[in-house]
């Protein structure tokens, strides 16, 4: 399940730095007594949290990524098609373009031009260990609660997720996930229904990654934190208000003298 994470760690880290971090996670405290829903209240919650979901075919969005230690920070561009598509450009000043990540429904791409190396791999096989869809992904980016494997949360969707009511929003969690499956997952949202913490955690190798956002006006916070082994690294990217119906970029494809290597490596090698 370690490779699970370490995919999604990817597409929130193509800059490829090292960029660990003593940080301590902060988990959903639920000490304060969350109340569940039930009846006509789950419905209405649902609605509100699934309010602001419109419905789109593609998107583009730009920012940069703030926590890495340089005086002039990276920025990023992202184009999504919805369900088919996914490119991301990581470029630096004078430089030019030092990644690029390229997804569809059947693979990922992550080029490191920095170091000549690439990684590719079946987006299938993402999917058999913990039924994450491309869709899913592209959520995360968009600040959606979705379905692991069925997609965006809808108003429908009463059966499959649990909502529990708090003083500032709701935590829902989506049903069907067993005590001993190997990933578990939740988001909270504020009173706005705007997600603001995605949770997930591994049975497995007791890895947890959490994504929290912050909102200030139409652009977006997105900071990543990864925990493994005593050992935190954490990312922050800025995203502008969505460009929607975005005509987006290119793809490179892999160039002919790049090398192909593993997640591992591909984490750990540096210019």
């Amino acid at each position: 399940m370690n490779r699970l994470f370490s995919i999604i760690f990817i597409f929130l880290t193509l800059t490829l730095t090292a960029c660990a971090k003593k940080n301590v996670l902060a988990v959903p405290d639920t000490t304060a007594g969350p109340v569940i829903t039930a009846g006509n209240t789950k419905t209405d919650a649902l609605k509100h949290i699934c309010s602001g979901y419109s419905d789109w075919k593609s998107v583009g969005m730009s920012g940069k990524i703030t926590s890495l230690n340089l005086i002039v920070k990276p920025s990023v561009k992202l184009y999504m098609k919805r369900g088919a598509e996914l490119l991301i450009s990581v470029r630096v000043p004078l430089k030019g373009e030092v990644a690029r990540l390229e997804a569809d429904r059947d693979s990922i791409l992550v080029i490191n031009k920095l170091n000549r190396t690439y990684i590719s791999e079946s987006l299938v096989t993402l999917q058999r260990l913990a039924d994450v869809t491309l869709s899913d992904i592209q959520d995360l980016f968009l600040g959606r609660v979705f379905l692991a494997g069925r997609g965006t949360l809808s108003k429908t969707d009463a059966r499959r997720v649990d909502i529990y009511s708090e003083n500032d929003g709701w935590l829902v969690v989506p049903t069907g996930q067993p005590d001993d499956s190997l990933v578990h997952y939740g988001f909270k949202t504020d009173s706005d229904g705007r997600v603001i913490l995605l949770m997930l955690t591994s049975l497995f190798d007791e890895a947890t990654a959490q994504l929290d956002y912050s909102y200030s006006g139409k652009d977006t916070e997105l900071r990543f934190t990864f925990d493994r082994d005593a050992v935190s690294r954490s990312l922050t990217i800025e995203l502008n208000a969505p460009k929607w119906g975005d005509k987006g970029f290119d793809r490179i494809g892999i160039p002919s003298d790049y090398r192909q290597v593993s997640i591992r490596q591909f984490l750990k090698l540096k210019k």
